[in-house]
């Protein structure tokens, strides 16, 4: 295949004299630019067939590419809500540092997986989401753009936390008869003491007072026992994926957890030895969540 062109030459009376031409041999530069075309249009045939969504983005972070997949993730309706729009517009303030982050490690490792992550819908909504991010090198290894792989896991997530919940009420399930003694313990404690009491005042018409406060304060300490353990199942049972993480002493949690179920070992003969470091630091997190 080639291209031609041709040209007449005349004197000065205007008679033509000559006609010349030239011929360029095109077969290769075709054959190159059909090359590229089935090279793009595989290029968007694989991008376009993942299950996953994917941005290809230049190194100023800005997005040239997507899948036809984030449309439907990010509920767009046009690839033009995406292309040359900085992939930070999707990416909450708080995500910020994290995406920076991500980005340095890729530059320099070449592929960054699975990192979770939140990012903002067209609707301003926020998901969760499962990130990996490739750097895409030249032929001569210098770095030309970023792919980033991402799939909602909102859904799993769901379905992760409702396993957790369904896992917590089965544990209190099996709790519930270790509960039920460690209640009744200290209820029959109580009567048993509010009956010794009354026999007391019955047989001499008064009480000692020492000993009137040393039953009274047994029965408060009862009470209390009573209370903690019902205030322990509440926090065990409620779902803290909102709270917000404070500081505390992971030996009070260790210690609320033994207080649950120290009176069944005491009834089936065991005796728990407790070793706890006393100079252990605080920690930031939840203390419910160490029970």
């Amino acid at each position: 295949m080639g291209a031609c062109a041709w040209g007449p030459e005349y004197d000065d009376s205007g008679r033509l004299i000559k006609n010349f031409g030239f011929l360029q041999d095109l077969t290769e530069q075709k054959k190159t630019e059909n090359a590229l075309k089935e090279s793009e249009k595989m290029y968007r045939t694989l991008l376009n067939a993942s299950p996953e969504g994917i941005f290809i983005m230049d190194l100023k972070g800005n997005i040239t590419e997507i899948s036809d997949i984030i449309l439907e993730i990010f509920g767009a309706g046009d690839k033009n809500e995406f292309i040359g729009v900085p992939f930070f517009h999707f990416i909450p303030s708080t995500e910020v540092k994290k995406m920076k982050d991500i980005m340095s490690n890729a530059k320099s490792e070449g592929l960054i997986q699975n990192i979770e992550f939140i990012l903002t819908r067209n609707n301003q909504s926020q998901f969760i989401c499962e990130l990996s991010i490739t750097l895409i090198q030249e032929a001569d290894g210098k770095p030309d753009a970023y792919m980033i792989i991402l799939r909602d896991i909102s859904q799993r997530k769901k379905i992760e936390q409702q396993l957790i919940r369904s896992e917590r009420m089965v544990s209190l399930g099996e709790m519930a008869s270790g509960m039920a003694h460690e209640i009744n313990q200290p209820l029959l404690s109580i009567t048993l003491g509010i009956e010794n009491l009354l026999m007391k005042i019955q047989q001499v018409k008064s009480v000692d007072e020492s000993y009137f406060h040393n039953k009274s304060e047994k029965i408060f300490e009862d009470i209390l026992r009573i209370g903690r353990i019902i205030d322990h199942v509440r926090a065990f049972s409620r779902d803290h994926d909102e709270y917000i993480s404070t500081s505390f002493d992971i030996n009070d949690s260790i210690n609320n957890a033994i207080s649950m179920i120290s009176e069944q070992f005491k009834h089936h003969g065991i005796n728990l030895t407790l070793q706890l470091d006393k100079k252990v630091h605080p920690i930031i997190g939840n203390t419910y969540r160490c029970m």
